[in-house]
């Protein structure tokens, strides 16, 4: 009888073990879950300008400054390739719902 309950004991004990091992084997799992969530939705139809002082002020009128859809190309001859300082203005609106949730810009 004592070597039953010695045997039942030390299955007991492992078997907590590897359950305290499964669910401790991986310590980034909520950070990963969360970085799930985040959707990536791109940016178009930004205002485009040569270099205009104070370009942040919203009173600043930019309906005539032509409108492009920025692109990652490195090449001179695409459309969107320019040189020399330029101002890109694009108004985006952030609903209330979404406190807490992190969001980032990209064209």
């Amino acid at each position: 009888m004592k070597k039953l309950i010695d045997i039942l004991l030390f299955l007991s004990l492992m078997i907590s073990r590897s359950v305290a091992q499964e669910s401790s084997s991986d310590p980034y799992k909520p950070i990963l879950d969360r970085l799930a969530g985040v959707v990536t939705e791109p940016i178009r139809d930004w205002h485009l300008h040569t270099d205009t002082p104070h370009p942040e002020d919203p009173s600043l009128n930019d309906s005539d400054w032509q409108t492009i859809s920025p692109s990652a190309s490195t090449d001179d001859n695409a459309p969107n390739h320019w040189t020399g300082p330029r101002v890109l203005r694009r108004l985006i609106e952030v609903p209330e719902t979404i406190t807490a949730t992190p969001l980032a810009m990209h064209g």
